[in-house]
């Protein structure tokens, strides 16, 4: 059998989109005229033999590297000004493994790039952002190659100083704290640290210095301790410390800092910098001892107790760290965190918890306001509870819950059994699964996921009515089907009664303003529903607004039916009529609803006025487009390696119609279905002029319109 050759676009090639390879068939071709072409950086990473030749020639990867470190000219218009530079940049950083060779190889071409650090400041930012993404992508293609050349440059870590203010440059300078591997890391941290990178971005700090280096200098000091405490989380087995946390961590460094707010003239911006780098520093990498007696004080302060349920909850949840075990013995005894122990057994939480319930009861029992806390305080009952059942501590916990004194264990059963378990009911919610980690800052990256958990005892309240929902961002869409006699439904109107009173209970507002109800429903349906055609249902306080039109509907239909149907529906290959034609019965059903035509009309005009594919055609329609998009690069690698190109013993004109090769199947039933068996299959079934289209555009109509007329005997 013939071997199978790179590059992997080699049925068709897209010949005709692109003019690259007739136009690199000139002799005199010009760098500058093939990045004219749209489709330059498309053939590249199609890996196209000639167009990865030509730009692999020594003076266009010089010419390349030239138009991302030097200035272009001023003369030109400003829009076409950084055309060349970006197309340069996006070529150098393409996953060619060719070109990354070659300009990694070659040490005049990584001195020429390397010369861009030789400039005076302000670099120009957008050819910094080039710099930096071409040099980031050779370290991390070539890691010890490429920093055995920085290493040699004596005056790297200076140049990288002095141009801290432009934002490319203190990226780099940070990416190059987090390279892997770990060995590799550990030498350039060793080296940075040589070079004093730390001092010299303290000394950037400086009322002297202008505010983008204070900022940049600030952010890339806070980059480091995060990046260097996430590793030594991360690597438990380094024994080597970080050298750069460690000369952060030094009081001379620190004083350092201290003197360029005090000692020097006084400058806003150097003191909002330092304070930065001084807050970064004296982040805890592990929560600090819980201030419990303020907790209990403090009855109102909702920052404090969302603080302590926070530390509280990771306590509880992580796994003890190394530095927490106890020495070995003969035998080696079960982890244990020193953190929980002092919780449960020296703070006596389990008891100031029972406490506080009890006294909050008494306090409202005689008429007074119920603690702010008692949030904070069932949620950390909870999760007392869901880790000693269920968390990496669980037999700790438990142990040191079985060593209380009988009476406060039974006061502790009692109170989970009874009155827990009753808040918990009422707030339709079970012992939490989740450890509520307190309010993020708006803008966080945690904010929607935090908000997600917020929102999980809403959706037990709706599944508890029986009414279906759909949650998009910020906004919870429900929604029920019913009798036009039996609206509004009764069901729904309590649904949002007890929506109301969790978001009131949860210090939330149901925005009737902002709250809409939509009737859906033939026209028949909506009148009998209504029973007047004038002004619409009032459900609970929402106006709803009837839907009758054939747009809308379609609209409904594509969302929620259509789009279904077409999930995944290549999966659906080869399956027996009968469960394909379930799929089609719902189709029908869509395509009646869209045009109200009546289920005793014939369905196949209906399909043809809409111009809908049939399933079994959808299906295949799906398999044939993951196959010319595999077959031009435009998949996942893994669907490529699935395909084999036909090629005949001797020569045929088939040779060149782009036929594939079917792989025979030890399985005629499921063997068949497979992608490798019926994608080659329905290839070769297309008509020459399909499999050859010079577009995926073209490919996708073309292919749409001869499914259409075999669906339907056009």
């Amino acid at each position: 059998m013939a071997q199978r050759r790179r590059p992997r676009a080699k049925v068709s090639d897209l010949p005709t989109t692109s003019h690259i390879d007739t136009l690199l068939d000139k002799e005199d071709v010009t760098l500058t005229e093939v990045m004219d072409e749209d489709d330059v950086l498309q053939q590249c990473k199609a890996q196209n033999h000639k167009l990865v030749d030509f730009l692999l020639r020594p003076q266009c990867m010089e010419d390349l590297v030239t138009y991302i470190t030097q200035e272009p000219n001023a003369e030109v218009e400003e829009t076409v000004k950084y055309k060349y530079p970006n197309i340069s940049c996006k070529l150098l950083t393409s996953d060619v493994g060719q070109i990354n060779d070659r300009l990694g190889n070659d040490e005049e071409l990584l001195m020429k790039l390397y010369g861009f650090l030789q400039n005076e400041p302000p670099l120009n930012p957008l050819l910094a952002s080039f710099f930096s993404k071409v040099l980031s992508i050779l370290i991390e293609r070539k890691p010890e190659q490429i920093v055995d050349f920085l290493q040699k440059q004596k005056e790297f870590v200076a140049l990288m100083i002095k141009h801290i203010g432009t934002s490319a440059i203190m990226d780099l300078l940070t990416m190059l704290t987090d390279i892997k591997p770990q060995q590799l890391r550990q030498d350039v941290l060793n080296w940075l640290n040589e070079e004093k990178v730390i001092q010299r971005l303290v000394d950037m700090v400086q009322p002297s210095q202008d505010k983008d280096r204070h900022s940049n200098a600030s952010q890339s000091l806070c980059e480091i301790i995060r990046l260097s405490r996430h590793q030594m989380l991360q690597v438990q087995g380094c024994t080597e410390p970080d050298p750069l946390l460690v000369t952060l961590e030094k009081r001379e460094t620190v004083e350092q800092l201290l003197s360029n707010i005090f000692d020097e003239e006084k400058n806003e911006s150097v003191i909002v910098s330092v304070i930065q780098i001084l807050l970064r520093l004296f982040e805890t990498r592990r929560p600090a001892k819980i201030p419990k007696d303020m907790f209990f004080k403090y009855i109102w302060n909702n920052s404090l107790h969302s603080q302590v349920e926070m530390c509280t909850a990771m306590i509880l949840a992580m796994p003890p760290a190394p530095s927490d075990i106890q020495p070995d013995t003969e035998q080696e005894p079960a982890r244990e965190s020193i953190l929980i122990t002092h919780l449960l057994q020296n703070c006596q939480f389990i008891q100031r918890i029972l406490d506080a319930w009890g006294s909050n009861e008494e306090e409202q029992a005689a008429g007074g306001p119920r603690h702010g806390y008692m949030g904070h305080l069932t949620r950390i009952a909870n999760s007392i509870v869901h880790n000693s059942d269920k968390g990496p501590n669980g037999p700790q916990i438990q142990q040191l819950i079985s060593e209380l004194p009988v009476e406060d264990r039974e006061k502790w059963e009692a109170f989970i059994s009874g009155q827990l378990a009753d808040t918990n009911k009422r707030n339709l919610v079970d012992h939490v699964n989740f450890h509520h980690v307190g309010s993020m800052p708006q803008g966080s990256v945690l904010g929607p996921l935090l908000f997600i958990i917020n929102l999980i005892p809403l959706g037990t309240l709706l599944r508890h009515h029986g009414v279906h929902f759909h949650c998009y961002a910020d906004d919870t869409q429900v929604y029920i089907s019913s009798k036009p006699t039996a609206i509004p439904p009764t069901s729904l109107i309590t649904c949002l009664d007890d929506i109301r009173s969790w978001m009131s209970r949860n210090f939330l507002k149901l925005n009737g303003n902002k709250t809409e109800a939509l009737l859906i429903g033939s026209k028949s349906t909506i009148t009998k529903s209504q029973h007047t055609p004038a002004p619409p249902i009032i459900i609970d306080g929402f106006p709803t607004s009837p839907i009758t039109d054939p747009v809308s509907t379609e609209i409904l239909v594509h969302s929620f039916v259509t789009s279904r149907i077409d999930y995944c529906n290549a999966l659906l290959t080869g399956l027996p009529t009968k469960l394909i034609n379930r799929l089609q019965i719902i189709q029908n059903s869509a395509a009646r609803i869209i045009t109200c035509t009546k289920s005793s009309d014939h369905i196949t005009p209906v399909l043809i006025q809409l111009h809908w594919l049939p399933v079994q055609h959808r299906i295949n329609y799906k398999n044939l487009l993951l196959t010319c998009k595999a077959l031009h690069n435009l998949a996942t690698t893994y669907l490529y390696d699935l395909l084999q190109e036909y090629t005949p013993s001797r020569t045929l004109r088939s040779s060149s119609s782009g036929l594939l090769t079917i792989p025979t199947s030890r399985l005629s039933s499921m063997g068949a279905r497979a992608f490798s068996c019926s994608a080659p299959r329905l290839w070769n079934s297309l008509p020459p002029h399909i499999r050859q289209s010079d577009s995926i555009t073209s490919f996708k109509s073309q292919l749409k319109t001869h499914l259409f007329k075999l669906a339907y005997s056009l």
